[in-house]
């Protein structure tokens, strides 16, 4: 709903409270982010949703609202604000944005002669639709993310590494960034790091009603995708990695509050599996251990771009930072890798491949494994796994099945199924054979 000049208000939050704005930023699940808000604030302390105006505007309009929401013009960092608000958005996947709003608009927004996004989409296919926006410079689908938080600090046009460093240099300055396909993860942390009630149930509203998935485009769409969102791709990587990083750092001092007194009266570590708390329990369906020695970052990367999209038939580089908290003779690293439909494509460690090494306390380790990325287009997860031995079943340090995710697009030379074989052709001139019963 657009905003244009103050409703009927409540009274305003006391002032020991801290108050919050929310950048919603287009289908990231900021909608049903609101109804959270609701739940924990109250319907009366969320402000209507601001449309078109900038953040200093809002807060000076609605300063009565414990939170503030909207999708605003100009957002502005800290230093040019008059209010002392808490600042969050939250993020989703550039490619899987992309292709939310677009079916969005093509199957659940009314055709209006002034919404040209939802007349672009209903008469033209994601292709189509991804070049006339290019055309016209409209960002809708092209670094998004990128250019809506580069602009708080300087207008554009820019070269791709100067948007960029804007942009990470801005989302740096938000208190809260959360991520879209961690949105109950992202709920708790925040209600967790703010002292808020605890949410049980994240809502579902404001869903795209039917789309395509990101592994069933056409490879020409996928291609011109990737291209058009180079820059919002690393973006989204350093602020989901950030997030990786303060949820563990949360993890941990659950851990450690939960953690029983041995009888020297010192705490034991316990593993994310017996940690307590809400937020354990989520992690617990898929990252156990005792973390002894733990993953702290993962980043994969295509050899010819060094970005987190791959080439089918490129190398593929998967780059593990670890930490070690104990000495260990014979660490192994396994990694494996699943598609989206949770087959697995491939798993080695370090042990079957003769690579284990010890690794003592207090100490950080970096360890890459290179592969070649033959397989078909689509998305893909890697999971990870530190213990001894050949298996995890001997002693298990930290076992992720979700470190991070990256997408194979078609390579220079194209292939039908599941995975590139080898394949030699010869031709021999002769006459032609008949088979006789």
């Amino acid at each position: 709903m657009s905003v244009e000049t103050p409703q009927n208000v409540a009274p305003a939050p006391a002032q020991l409270e801290p108050a919050f704005i929310f950048d919603h930023l287009p289908k990231t699940g900021g909608t049903a982010l609101r109804l959270v808000f609701e739940q924990i604030f109250g319907p009366d302390q969320v402000s209507p949703s601001v449309l078109s105006r900038t953040e200093r505007w809002a807060e000076k309009n609605f300063s009565r609202y414990r939170m503030i929401v909207g999708h605003f013009h100009c957002p502005i960092p800290h230093t040019g604000r008059a209010e002392k608000r808490v600042r969050l958005t939250i993020l989703r996947d550039p490619l899987d944005r992309a292709i939310s709003e677009y079916f969005y608009y093509r199957n659940d927004v009314e055709k209006l002669p002034w919404h040209n996004l939802a007349l672009y989409s209903k008469d033209h296919d994601l292709y189509a639709y991804t070049n006339l926006l290019e055309a016209q410079g409209n960002i809708a689908v092209s670094n998004r993310f990128a250019h809506h938080f580069a602009e708080q600090l300087s207008r554009g046009p820019w070269r791709e590494s100067r948007l960029l460093s804007l942009a990470k240099e801005a989302l740096a300055d938000y208190d809260f960034v959360g991520v879209q396909e961690q949105l109950a993860d992202s709920v708790d942390l925040f209600c967790s790091k703010y002292d808020l009630p605890a949410i049980t149930k994240i809502p579902r509203a404001n869903v795209t009603s039917a789309r395509m998935a990101l592994g069933e485009l056409d490879a020409r769409t996928r291609d011109r995708l990737v291209r058009l969102n180079r820059v919002d791709l690393e973006l989204y990587e350093f602020a989901r990695s950030r997030f990786q990083d303060w949820k563990r750092t949360i993890y941990r001092r659950y851990a450690k509050r939960a953690a029983p007194e041995n009888e020297a009266g010192e705490r034991d570590k316990p593993g994310l599996a017996s940690s307590s708390g809400a937020l354990a329990a989520a992690a617990s369906s898929n990252s156990f251990g005792d973390q002894a020695v733990e993953f702290c970052r993962v980043r994969t990367f295509g050899s010819s771009d060094g970005n987190g999209v791959t080439r089918s038939g490129e190398s593929l580089i998967v780059r593990l930072a670890i930490a070690a908290h104990i000495d260990v003779p014979d660490l192994t690293i396994g990694l494996q890798i699943v598609d989206d439909v949770g087959e697995v494509v491939f798993g080695t460690n370090t042990f079957l491949l003769g690579e284990s090494r010890p690794v003592s306390a207090g100490k950080n380790y970096e360890v890459s494994f290179v592969l070649k990325a033959d397989i078909r287009p689509g998305r893909y997860t890697i999971g990870g796994s530190l213990h001894t031995g050949a298996s995890h079943t001997d002693r298990c340090f930290h076992w992720c099945e979700q470190l991070t995710s990256f997408d194979v697009i078609e390579g220079a030379t194209p292939f039908v199924g599941y995975c590139r074989l080898g394949t030699e052709v010869e031709w021999t001139e002769g006459s032609a054979t008949t088979a006789t019963g």
